[in-house]
């Protein structure tokens, strides 16, 4: 049971870290940070309007 357990391990990640999917998690975080820094930015906008 654990030998078939380590195969199907070690085939999960060979597909995970296939060269096709190199990029998938880097593409991932780097949108979500250019979110959050359009957020940030969008909410420091609005804050700058009111006194304005």
């Amino acid at each position: 049971m654990r030998r078939v357990r380590a195969m199907s391990d070690q085939k999960f990640l060979e597909k995970f870290f296939a060269l096709g999917n190199s990029y998938w998690l880097t593409r991932f975080v780097i949108l979500r940070l250019l979110g959050f820094v359009y957020a940030v930015a969008f909410l420091v906008a609005a804050n700058q309007l009111v006194p304005l």
